[in-house]
C-alpha cells in the first residue's frame, strides 16, 4: 500500500473516531437547539445532516480502501462495499448493519434533501455503537493484514508497510 494511502486511510479512520466520540454533546446541542420545527429549518438540523455527510465520507473512504488495497476486490458501490468488509472479516454484522443505515441517511440527505424526512438525531444516536466498532473492528483487521497504519518512513518517506516492491 502506498504510503499516502496509508496516512489517508489513517486519518479517515481517526475522523470517524472523533466524530463518533463528538456525537454526544452533538446531539445534547442539537436537542437543546430545535427551535420551531414547523417553518424554517433549525441550524441543529443542519448541523445533524453534515455529521450524517462527514461519517458517511470518513467511512466510505475507510471502506474503499480496505477493499481495494487490502483485500484486493472491487466493489461495485457502497452496499457491496459494506459486503465485501463483512464477507472478509473486516467487520461483524453489528457494524455492517449501522453502515448500511448510515449509506441509507446519506442518500435521503444526498438526494432527498428538500423532504427533510430523515430525523439524523434518531439514526446517529442508534447507529453510534455500530461506527465505533466499524473502527475498532477495522484497526484489528488491519493488524491482523499486517498493515500499519503508523508512519515509519525514513528520511526518504518511501516506507511501504503492507504493500509490495516498488510502493511508496
Amino acid at each position: 500500500m502506498y504510503r499516502t494511502t496509508r496516512l489517508r486511510l489513517k486519518a479517515a479512520l481517526e475522523d470517524v473516531d472523533r466524530l463518533v466520540a463528538s456525537l454526544p454533546a452533538l446531539l445534547a446541542w442539537a436537542e437543546a437547539h430545535r427551535g420551531d420545527r414547523t417553518g424554517a429549518v433549525a441550524p441543529a438540523d443542519f448541523a445533524l445532516e453534515r455529521a450524517v455527510e462527514r461519517l458517511f465520507q470518513s467511512m466510505s473512504d475507510v471502506g474503499l480502501i480496505v477493499v481495494e488495497w487490502v483485500v484486493h476486490r472491487e466493489a461495485g458501490g457502497f452496499e457491496a462495499m459494506i459486503d465485501i468488509l463483512l464477507e472478509e472479516g473486516a467487520v461483524l454484522p453489528q457494524a455492517a448493519d449501522g453502515l448500511r443505515k448510515l449509506t441509507a441517511a446519506y442518500r435521503t440527505v444526498s438526494r432527498e434533501y428538500l423532504s427533510r424526512s430523515l430525523d439524523a438525531a434518531a439514526l446517529l444516536a442508534e447507529i453510534r455503537p455500530a461506527l465505533q466498532a466499524f473502527v475498532d473492528e477495522v484497526r484489528a483487521f488491519l493488524r491482523a493484514e499486517g498493515v500499519a497504519l503508523e508512519d515509519s518512513a525514513g528520511p526518504a518517506g518511501n516506507a511501504s508497510a503492507g504493500g509490495g516492491a516498488g510502493e511508496g
